[in-house]
């Protein structure tokens, strides 16, 4: 039987549904967007969004991402994705982070169901992420990416977070602020960690942080930083906050009053 091409319009919301479980082929190359890319996929975005302002989204005029070639058959949803590889997962990457940022669960639940498929016994269909990548990455994707607060992990956290400081910095020039303690979350000596990644924000541009002042450790850290990029004149806080209270000779005289003649009886 001949292969039929066919072409339709799909929205994300169809995309992300139970329509299709995309499988990248492992002869297909890695992903290799890079922030360049994936900036202008999000600019697209908003932009489009842009326009909605309070209307429903259905109301809002159609905007074209791109086209995703599959081969896949009719009523079957495996998908194996020949062109739009960027695309798709770049999205997941997107909906992902949405996800593990949200504090509300029911928009948390509802953004995983984009990427994830329970499956239904009933209907003989089983569970599966709605994205597959190449077997060589898929362990890493679903462990950093796909699972809740996979993107969270400390270390992509931490340089998406200076990343955005200093855009937000250098290119719209306003102050910023963030939860300095989410970084550290559930480690262990986590003040430490808190501490060193402020050190760093700062470095980036941040201008102010939601922190704890009762941590030695994390102050000290902020102190530094503002001393080695040049925010405190003549280190003069810092001097302020750490100087012995006993280096002005206190223990000196202290000897000197020890070798003092005892007065007669």
């Amino acid at each position: 039987m001949a292969a039929e091409i066919e072409g339709k319009e799909r929205t994300l919301k169809d995309v992300f549904g139970g329509d299709y479980a995309f499988r990248i082929p492992p002869y297909q190359r890695p992903y290799r967007w890079g922030t360049g890319h994936t900036d202008d996929l999000l600019e697209d975005l908003l932009l489009a969004a842009g326009s909605l302002q309070d209307d429903p989204v259905d109301d809002m005029n159609p905007y074209f991402l791109g086209s995703v070639v599959l081969v896949k058959k009719k009523h079957d949803a495996d998908a194996e994705v020949l062109d739009g590889q960027q695309r798709l997962t770049t999205l997941t990457l997107l909906i992902a982070c949405l996800r593990d940022l949200s504090q509300t669960p029911q928009f948390k639940a509802g953004l995983t169901t984009y990427l994830y498929d329970p499956g239904n016994p009933v209907e003989g269909t089983s569970d599966h992420y709605r994205l597959r990548v190449r077997d060589d990455d898929q362990a890493y994707f679903e462990a950093n990416v796909l699972k809740p607060d996979g993107l969270m992990h400390v270390g992509l956290y931490s340089a998406l977070s200076r990343r955005n400081i200093r855009r937000l910095r250098e290119e719209l020039r306003v102050n910023t602020t963030c939860g300095a303690s989410n970084v550290s979350f559930g480690l262990p000596n986590r003040q430490v960690v808190t501490g060193t990644f402020l050190a760093m924000a700062i470095g980036a541009g941040m201008t102010s942080a939601i922190m704890s002042p009762l941590h030695p450790e994390v102050l000290n850290a902020v102190r530094a930083a503002d001393v080695l990029a040049g925010q405190d004149q003549d280190c003069m806080a810092w001097i302020r906050a750490n100087r012995d209270p006993n280096a002005e000779g206190s223990e000196g005289r202290g000897r000197r009053e020890g070798r003092r003649r005892r007065p007669a009886e």
